[in-house]
């Protein structure tokens, strides 16, 4: 296991972890994983590496989209057959004022959704009419393939309605898996995310707002 604190890495799977800055912010990321999953939950347990273990025994593949995804993540490989590892954190830390934009919406949504598959998307699936050079987005930072970090400083609404932050966890670790495990550009793995945790319409205006 590796020895610092802020990360787990099992080199030997490939699994989905939880990460984060010290013992609450990992209690509080395993615990949104649970309300992610909701009924059911009780199947998730968070291994001493911080590794989640899922009992599937007698469970139907199907029943429940939330904990299909996280058992989706956990037998990820590529299609080279590399495996895949996919890290989940929350930040405590409160946004700062320069994160504020003037209409008072947190900018980047309070979310860092990282991948080693850059946006513009990797071989067929990338984007043509994008440039060689187009900004690759965020990298993972913890040791894993791609990584999911929401904030417990930021409320979100779409059109005006509260999302619940667990829904936005489904959304992005979606399209995490998407981008990391088939190298789908981040348009493409975005549309797949909302069609599923969001009912289709990924047009729709999401609004960040900061809280204490």
């Amino acid at each position: 296991m590796n020895n610092d604190p802020l990360f787990f890495v099992d080199p030997n799977g490939k699994e989905l972890y939880i990460f984060g800055e010290d013992e609450e912010s990992r209690k509080k990321a395993f615990e949104l994983l649970q309300q992610f999953v909701g009924e059911g939950a009780d199947r998730l347990t968070l291994g001493e590496n911080g590794r989640v273990l899922i009992n599937t025994e007698d469970y139907k593949y199907g029943s429940n989209k939330a904990l299909d995804l996280l058992i989706d993540i956990d037998q990820a490989v590529d299609a080279e057959g590399n495996t895949i590892k996919i890290g989940f954190g929350v930040s405590t830390k409160e946004i700062s004022p320069e994160d504020i934009s003037a209409n008072n919406e947190v900018r980047g949504g309070g979310i860092v959704n990282a991948s080693v598959t850059p946006r513009a998307g990797v071989g067929p699936d990338r984007r043509p009419d994008l440039p060689l050079g187009y900004p690759p987005g965020p990298k993972p930072t913890h040791g894993f393939q791609g990584e999911v970090t929401i904030s417990t400083h930021v409320e979100w609404s779409i059109n005006g309605k509260p999302i619940a932050r667990s829904q936005i966890v489904g959304h992005e670790l979606s399209e995490n898996l998407y981008r990391t495990r088939d190298k789908l550009n981040y348009w493409v793995a975005h549309a797949i995310a909302n069609l599923k945790f969001f009912g289709g319409d990924f047009r729709r205006r999401i609004s960040a707002r900061p809280i204490r």
